[in-house]
């Protein structure tokens, strides 16, 4: 069965949300926090169903001062390698230009080579890391913070 095209997020998706982020993420998001993010004007949220309907990925980045912060991208694990993280990331930039982003970053954990590779594959490039940054069951690991660089001078974070 085919995945459909990224949707926009809406409020009442709040706890369908909270469940994946419980899937993908040893501390998963409330539903309440979820919602409050979502419901931002400055907020790109979109996400992507299976052919039932059935909620596989979401995202969302907050814009604020010309800068898209990716908070989260949940790609439900049985869905992940397939393209379904590469097609919700291109749309939630897309949606993050759209509100007055003219760069996008992010924070990834050092030991998550998967995802690297996916930030690394749509032009994604590491500006700084930050060690020892998580705790918890990732404890003592560090995050690379990473920044979307494109040709497009509009885009790139020297255009400020």
């Amino acid at each position: 069965m085919q995945d459909r095209a990224p949707r926009q997020v809406k409020p009442g998706d709040a706890q369908a949300l909270s469940l994946l982020h419980g899937r993908c993420f040893a501390v998963g998001w409330s539903a309440g926090d979820l919602a409050a993010w979502i419901e931002r004007p400055a907020c790109a949220a979109a996400a992507i169903e299976d052919g039932a309907g059935a909620l596989i990925a979401f995202g969302i980045i907050l814009v604020a001062a010309e800068e898209g912060d990716v908070l989260t991208i949940a790609v439900d694990p049985g869905f992940r390698g397939r393209g379904v993280g590469r097609r919700l990331l291109d749309d939630l930039i897309d949606r993050a230009r759209r509100l007055g982003a003219r760069r996008v970053v992010l924070e990834v954990g050092a030991g998550n080579i998967p995802a690297i590779r996916l930030y690394r594959s749509l032009g994604f490039v590491e500006i700084a890391r930050r060690a020892g940054y998580y705790v918890g069951e990732r404890a003592g690991e560090d995050a690379l913070v990473m920044e979307w660089v494109r040709s497009d001078p509009s885009w790139s974070s020297g255009s400020w």
